[in-house]
């Protein structure tokens, strides 16, 4: 499927791929999936191509939050690493780091970022994209303080 370059198959794999979210199995294996073709579906979303990039954009909007990490940004988009993250021959600081989970949730500075690197012709679908994300964290904002 990596391999395909023609855009209507493209936008016909990220149709099928956004479908995924709604299977919600609750099993490792689908865990292992879904995070492969977020992967996948970003890499779609990255493209040069407008066309491709819109397709990766709108299939990714059908994803939960979570499943987007800072991994899947190119390099520009990424938050600036801490430098205890940075040092990698301290073995003090690599106990330490194995108790402590990485937190590789993405800021929103970071989508602020990939907005700039985003080409006009690609925005309304970054938009749709952005839009769901904002659409889940509202659905779990506390109600009634």
């Amino acid at each position: 499927l990596s391999c395909d370059t023609r855009p209507l198959m493209i936008k016909a794999i990220a149709e099928l791929l956004s479908l995924l979210p709604q299977l919600a199995v609750k099993s490792e294996d689908y865990e292992i999936m879904k995070t492969e073709v977020v992967g996948f579906l970003w890499s779609y979303a990255l493209n040069k191509d407008p066309d491709v990039a819109s397709c990766g954009y709108k299939a990714l909007a059908a994803f939960p939050e979570a499943a987007h990490t800072i991994l899947h940004l190119p390099e520009t988009a990424r938050p600036a690493l801490k430098m205890s993250e940075t040092a990698e021959g301290n073995d003090g600081a690599d106990q330490n780091n194995e108790d402590e989970e990485k937190d590789y949730s993405v800021p929103g500075s970071s989508y602020l970022k990939l907005m700039a690197l985003t080409s006009s012709a690609v925005l309304p679908t970054f938009e749709l994209f952005l839009t769901s994300l904002v659409k889940q964290e509202m659905s779990q904002m506390p109600r009634g303080v």
